[in-house]
């Protein structure tokens, strides 16, 4: 079978998520892409109208096989390649006391949440943590016109930040080194060897002394600042691969889970982390959210392979 090419990629997931929205009801089972693109070399055999979960959760696991594979250096109109590529996720675990949808009320970083975003030129082979069970968001271009709250990247680091020791919602300097650790465009740091020879200046908790790109809406330059977020990762090596990136998140309202844009519940790994992510879906449905599928995850065991994502119906906490 043809390897589908990003382009092709994005196309089928385009048509995929208008056909869904034309069946589904507010709030959408699933969002559809603010411009899908006219594809008419692929197949409508492939793409028919979705009426069931199980048709939902396959397609989920196509969208985000495609965000992984697209890789623009930016979306346009200067924003950052996260609103249209890539996959944004947030680990977790768990917990009848608590919805892993919701911002922790008792992280150290107040205002902001720590995320990974995945793609092919940007991988990794661990969640930070450990974690092996999570959400996953979708990217703005693919939300359509539902009043989704809107999730505003603050801004992104190529490697685990030490977040929780920074000020500015976990985007300013970080305490081990307040001095040389604050935002990279405030510092003139924007290239890719300058970030790396940042980044290396110090042996004492480097990754607390990286600087950080600003992506803020707003902020001048910041698809081309988040742009290097892949290179710098590829700069680090193995490090990087072995060591998660982050993005910061700004907190979202509690419980607003018919307007979250929570796309998927995925698990990682062997499997481990599977009961939790049907703790998670449950209780999501039970909270008042939509329906959202589990996915399996699978990270890139060594750095010349692929993530995978795929929906089964049998993994399923509410059919």
């Amino acid at each position: 079978m043809d390897v589908m090419t990003p382009r092709a990629w994005r196309a089928l997931c385009c048509l995929l998520l208008a056909l869904l929205t034309a069946c589904a009801s507010a709030p959408p089972r699933l969002p559809s892409p603010q411009s899908p693109s006219a594809a008419t070399s692929l197949s409508r055999s492939v793409i028919a109208p979705q009426n069931t979960n199980d048709e939902e959760g396959r397609n989920m696991a196509l969208l985000f096989q495609g965000l992984y594979a697209l890789t623009p250096a930016d979306c346009g109109a200067g924003r950052p390649a996260f609103h249209c590529s890539g996959v944004l996720l947030r680990g977790g675990q768990y917990s009848a006391a608590f919805g892993v949808w919701n911002p922790n009320p008792n992280s150290p970083k107040v205002g902001g949440v720590s995320f990974s975003w995945l793609r092919q030129d940007a991988r990794f082979a661990k969640l930070a943590f450990g974690y092996d069970a999570g959400f996953l968001f979708v990217p703005k271009d693919y939300q359509g016109t539902f009043p989704y709250y809107p999730i505003e990247v603050l801004c992104a680091y190529p490697i685990d930040s030490d977040s929780d020791a920074r000020g500015s919602f976990g985007c300013g300097a970080n305490a081990r080194h307040p001095a040389t650790s604050g935002p990279c465009q405030a510092q003139g740091i924007t290239t890719t060897t300058a970030w790396l020879s940042h980044y290396r200046l110090v042996t004492d908790y480097p990754n607390s002394h990286q600087c950080g790109f600003t992506t803020k809406t707003g902020t001048a330059d910041a698809s081309t600042a988040f742009a290097l977020l892949p290179s710098a990762m590829s700069g680090l090596g193995a490090l990087s691969f072995q060591t998660q990136n982050e993005l910061i998140v700004a907190e979202w309202p509690q419980n607003i889970v018919g307007t979250l844009p929570l796309a998927a519940f995925f698990y990682a790994g062997g499997g481990t982390g599977l009961p939790s992510a049907q703790g998670m879906q449950r209780d999501f449905i039970r909270a008042g959210g939509p329906w959202r599928p589990i996915l399996r995850m699978t990270l890139p065991a060594t750095a010349s392979a692929h993530a995978a994502f795929e929906y089964v119906s049998g993994e399923q906490a509410v059919p």
